[in-house]
């Protein structure tokens, strides 16, 4: 039987739908305090609906994380109409109406144990990249000096990052690509939203490394900014790498910077394969979000 579902960009008028069906689901969903500003966004970004029969079954964002790189998320389905293939049918439109607004790769991300959900979008042709650890809003613990590897561990230099650094930065990711996300890196400003390296990642106001004292030679990189969440300013790290010693010097770093700005917070946003690398954070590992992160790439 074939579906009469379909997809299209939210208006004012679908709101009270919307609304309605959201907290039908969850009472304290966050999909409608965006609604206004999600509904007014230009596509391909904004509030999309699924409608069945006339009828609004169903709703999604859309977040352009990066040119031709879209995140999808909150992304409802009236559960009465649940178990009749909605589900397949609506991630597939969604595609598609990503696609045609001018969107080349995508992603979303599903708990590890909603099997049923990666199903659905891998059928509709989502990769499953590996899993992906966010802290948000984790209280800081003591920051430590790093502590030796073994035989052979150098002093470490760490320094805000300059535009003579990116060769080698590039050179250090390069070493990396045969490894799990190495490629795919959290929104700058968003740290659910993901995208793919660029070039614009590495700017220097962001980059922080960390060096050998006896060669220069990289040994560890990071990227920091500061960010606002609910009101409240926090220490984003969005990208660590490198060795253990690298990683606790790093973060070393950070706790100064952030005490320097009044900070007090941690945001953390990273592939699961760094985890090891935040233990001088002391964040519990039983308080973050984890996530699969599945990709989509149109041909």
């Amino acid at each position: 039987m074939t579906l009469a579902i379909t997809v299209r960009k939210a208006t004012p008028a679908d709101k009270d739908a919307v609304v309605a069906l959201c907290r039908a689901i969850e009472p304290r969903d966050y999909v409608p305090e965006m609604f206004d500003e999600a509904a007014a966004a230009p596509p391909p970004q904004g509030l999309y609906v699924a409608e069945l029969d006339g009828r609004v079954v169903g709703c999604h964002l859309v977040d352009v994380t990066a040119p031709g790189t879209g995140f999808f998320f909150g992304m409802r389905i009236d559960p009465r109409v649940q178990g009749q293939g909605i589900g397949s049918a609506y991630a597939g439109l969604q595609v598609a109406e990503a696609v045609a607004g001018g969107l080349r790769r995508l992603f979303l991300t599903s708990a590890p144990g909603n099997v049923r959900a990666h199903r659905t979008v891998e059928k509709n042709g989502f990769v499953n990249r590996g899993e992906w650890v966010i802290w948000e809003m984790g209280e800081p613990g003591a920051v430590g000096a790093a502590e030796p590897s073994g035989a052979g561990a150098q002093p470490l230099r760490v320094r805000a990052g300059t535009p003579a650094d990116l060769p080698a930065v590039a050179a250090f990711q390069g070493a990396m690509a045969g490894q799990v996300l190495s490629e795919v890196i959290a929104a700058p400003d968003f740290p659910y939203g993901f995208s793919i390296i660029g070039d614009e990642d590495w700017a220097v106001e962001d980059l922080v490394v960390a060096e050998e004292v006896a060669s220069a030679d990289l040994a560890g990189l990071m990227l920091l900014r500061q960010i606002e969440i609910d009101g409240q300013r926090q220490t984003y790290v969005r990208r660590l790498e490198g060795s253990l010693e690298a990683a606790a010097a790093l973060l070393d770093y950070a706790r100064s910077w952030a005490g320097a700005r009044g900070l007090e917070k941690w945001c953390v946003s990273l592939p699961a394969r760094c985890e090891p690398l935040l233990a001088p954070l002391g964040l519990d590992p039983a308080k973050c979000e984890r996530w699969y992160m599945f990709e989509y790439e149109a041909k």
